[in-house]
């Protein structure tokens, strides 16, 4: 059972609510009170039925165009054999409306949620202000979410979805569906067949289904998930304005894709997705990924294997994910942050000015921006930092970083860090208020600025600018804390 399907059912059996199936219809509509606060009512059946649900108070108003017949709780309104008033002992909480065959409309204008189910035929469902469960029959349905956090599951039909405002939840027939997510923070699955599918705004995320789908992300930072099908369709991904994440995330086997926005060449072998080049982002998942971006600011993710990834143009964020999976990551032009994973890496910044960042290691780091091959990173991890990366990020550990010829920039962060600029004029940054050891900050050739750590007393350091012309900056100067060079001033 999916876990849409689940949630349904819990939210059924906690309102004490039991419906029928059609064998059970009666040739009358029933309305009644049941567990003091909640209404059920079941349609006539054999009959074309238009429901309509309002309330004043702790009165619930049931009108159809056929005859209904009051239960518990319930009266006839005076001369009008289609419409009964329900009253509860208190605020209503739930209500139930289920109607069987023939063309049936279902409208809550009422300030309290339902759970709506129409049988066969084509139908019609408007929700109301509240969170709803709202379902389709078998053949064609249009729903209407309205307000609220709905539940949404049309059936099995040719459907129609509206989500409304609101973070709703939508799954997708058996057949062609057309989905709307509209305002809110959605979360979509197709389901089966071929569906188009439009987030709307808000922060949408889209299940892949296992027909060939066109996903619509629209405003807001929308995500593509990519299930473990494995690349059982072919899907068309446009995510429309803001951030937008296509993510293979559950793929075993290996992912190639690019943000180029050509017709058929993403996923895995014979996947022949398609994705647009207004999606900013992708994640690989457990094989050994190819993925690439576009001229735009990208953030790519390779995942668990040993994955090959390219930025191109734009400022991107490039990571080899989780894992110790051997990774290749090209950053091309632009401005470009590069963090490997535990496995033996390589990091070339390509045009701009990159970074190659172990900002989140917990253990030491040794890192240079030499270009020598398998110099870099964590104990025996031999990372390869191309000379074509200007700055560098250390971790949380007693970092030892090197900078290159070039004008470098280099974060020691938090640990006893060692920072060397080599030649160049470099800027060079202990430590924000570490607790543990000393920081030694040498600029070496080139005019370079040291930055020492921050206002506390426990930040330690030693800044050296070595030759040239440097600028010792600081915030504060504690016991044994020593600045040498040509100038001194507070940061």
């Amino acid at each position: 059972m999916n876990s849409l399907r689940a949630g349904l059912v819990a939210a059924t059996v906690l309102t004490g609510l039991a419906i029928g199936g059609p064998a059970e219809a009666a040739t009358t509509g029933t309305a009644q009170v049941v567990n003091r606060t909640q209404i059920l009512f079941k349609a006539a059946a054999k009959r074309v039925n238009h429901v309509t649900i309002t309330r004043s108070g702790n009165t619930v108003i049931i009108d159809d165009r056929v005859t209904i017949k009051p239960g518990a709780g319930c009266r006839q309104v005076t001369g009008d054999k289609t419409r009964v008033r329900c009253t509860t002992s208190g605020t209503p909480t739930w209500g139930s409306i289920q109607t069987y065959d023939l063309n049936d409309t279902i409208v809550n204008r009422a300030d309290l949620g339902l759970s709506i189910r129409p049988g066969s035929g084509t139908n019609t469902v408007v929700g109301g202000p509240r969170r709803e469960d709202l379902y389709g029959g078998d053949e064609r349905d249009t729903i209407h979410g309205g307000g609220g956090n709905d539940y949404i599951y049309p059936g099995y039909g040719t459907n129609v979805v509206y989500g409304g405002p609101g973070d709703d939840n939508i799954k997708g027939g058996g057949n062609t569906d057309t989905i709307h997510g509209e305002a809110g923070n959605d979360r979509i699955d197709p389901g089966a067949g071929n569906d188009v599918v439009r987030g709307g705004p808000g922060d949408d995320m889209f299940d892949e289904g296992t027909g060939r789908d066109a996903l619509y992300g629209d405003d807001g930072s929308d995500s593509f998930w990519q299930g473990g099908w494995n690349g059982v369709a072919r899907d068309g991904i446009h995510g429309g304005t803001g951030w937008d994440t296509v993510e293979y995330m559950a793929r075993s086997r290996a992912v190639a894709a690019d943000l180029d926005g050509r017709a058929g060449d993403d996923g895995q072998t014979g996947e022949g997705d398609s994705i647009g080049t207004d999606v900013e982002s992708l994640r690989g998942g457990k094989g050994n990924d190819w993925l690439a971006g576009n001229a735009a600011n990208n953030g790519l993710e390779g995942g668990e294997g040993h994955d090959t990834l390219y930025g191109l143009g734009g400022d991107d964020q490039l990571s080899g994910g989780e894992g110790t999976g051997n990774d290749r990551l090209y950053g091309g032009a632009g401005d470009d942050q590069i963090s490997a994973d535990y496995g033996n890496d390589l990091l070339y910044g390509g045009s701009g000015v990159d970074t190659a960042d172990y900002g989140y290691r917990l253990v030491p780091v040794e890192a240079d921006l030499d270009g020598q091959i398998g110099d870099d990173g964590s104990g025996n991890e031999q990372d390869t930092i191309g000379a074509d990366v200007e700055s560098l990020w250390g971790g949380w550990a007693a970092d030892l970083l090197t900078g290159n010829g070039g004008d470098n920039l280099i974060h020691g962060s938090a640990g006893a860090d060692v920072i060397r600029g080599g030649a160049g004029n470099d800027t060079l940054h202990a430590d924000d208020s570490s607790r543990t050891g000393l920081d030694r900050v040498f600029g070496e050739a080139g005019d370079d600025t040291l930055y020492g750590g921050g206002s506390e007393t426990y930040s330690r350091y030693s800044l050296d600018g070595g030759d040239g012309t440097d600028a010792c900056l600081h915030e504060y100067y504690g016991t044994g804390d020593r600045a040498n060079c040509e100038s001194t001033s507070a940061s």
